[in-house]
Protein backbone atom coordinates (compact mmCIF):
# COMPACT_ATOMS: atom_id res chain seq x y z
CA UNK A 1 0.00 0.00 0.00
CA UNK A 2 2.62 2.63 0.79
CA UNK A 3 4.32 1.87 -2.34
CA UNK A 4 1.12 2.13 -4.70
CA UNK A 5 0.43 5.44 -2.93
CA UNK A 6 4.42 6.34 -3.48
CA UNK A 7 4.01 5.67 -7.11
CA UNK A 8 0.43 7.35 -7.50
CA UNK A 9 1.51 10.17 -5.96
CA UNK A 10 4.31 10.58 -7.95
CA UNK A 11 2.94 10.23 -11.24
CA UNK A 12 0.41 12.90 -10.21
CA UNK A 13 3.02 14.91 -10.08
CA UNK A 14 4.87 14.29 -13.45
CA UNK A 15 1.08 14.53 -14.90
CA UNK A 16 0.45 18.03 -13.17
CA UNK A 17 4.33 19.03 -14.19
CA UNK A 18 3.88 17.91 -17.93
CA UNK A 19 0.27 19.48 -18.51
CA UNK A 20 1.47 22.83 -16.71
CA UNK A 21 4.75 22.98 -19.43
CA UNK A 22 4.23 25.22 -21.52
CA UNK A 23 8.47 26.39 -22.96
CA UNK A 24 8.75 26.58 -19.28
CA UNK A 25 7.05 26.09 -15.92
CA UNK A 26 5.02 29.05 -14.75
CA UNK A 27 3.77 28.99 -11.31
CA UNK A 28 0.16 30.17 -11.82
CA UNK A 29 -0.23 26.91 -14.40
CA UNK A 30 0.99 24.50 -11.63
CA UNK A 31 -1.08 25.49 -9.42
CA UNK A 32 -4.16 25.45 -11.61
CA UNK A 33 -3.24 22.13 -13.17
CA UNK A 34 -3.14 21.27 -9.68
CA UNK A 35 -6.51 22.78 -8.39
CA UNK A 36 -7.80 21.01 -11.67
CA UNK A 37 -6.57 17.44 -11.51
CA UNK A 38 -7.54 17.59 -7.85
CA UNK A 39 -11.28 18.28 -8.81
CA UNK A 40 -11.30 15.45 -11.25
CA UNK A 41 -9.86 12.79 -9.17
CA UNK A 42 -12.09 14.42 -6.10
CA UNK A 43 -15.25 13.74 -8.42
CA UNK A 44 -13.89 10.34 -9.48
CA UNK A 45 -14.03 9.21 -5.35
CA UNK A 46 -17.42 10.62 -4.95
CA UNK A 47 -18.45 8.73 -8.39
CA UNK A 48 -17.09 5.81 -6.66
CA UNK A 49 -19.01 6.61 -3.44
CA UNK A 50 -21.91 7.01 -5.03
CA UNK A 51 -22.47 4.13 -7.43
CA UNK A 52 -20.78 1.48 -4.98
CA UNK A 53 -21.67 -1.28 -3.01
CA UNK A 54 -23.39 -0.19 0.42
CA UNK A 55 -21.72 -1.94 2.84
CA UNK A 56 -18.29 -1.31 1.11
CA UNK A 57 -18.89 2.87 0.73
CA UNK A 58 -19.73 2.45 4.41
CA UNK A 59 -16.64 0.97 5.21
CA UNK A 60 -14.31 3.47 2.92
CA UNK A 61 -16.44 6.61 4.35
CA UNK A 62 -15.18 6.03 7.93
CA UNK A 63 -11.71 5.15 6.17
CA UNK A 64 -12.00 8.75 4.37
CA UNK A 65 -12.70 10.53 7.13
CA UNK A 66 -9.37 9.58 8.99
CA UNK A 67 -10.77 6.74 11.33
CA UNK A 68 -9.25 2.90 11.75
CA UNK A 69 -11.93 1.78 14.30
CA UNK A 70 -12.75 -2.13 14.14
CA UNK A 71 -9.02 -2.46 11.68
CA UNK A 72 -6.53 -5.14 12.29
CA UNK A 73 -3.48 -5.56 10.28
CA UNK A 74 -5.10 -8.13 7.96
Amino acid sequence: MPLSAFFSTFLMAVLIYWLAWNNGSLPILLILMGVGLSVITSAFTSLMITFGDIYNVSDALVWLAGSVYGRTWE
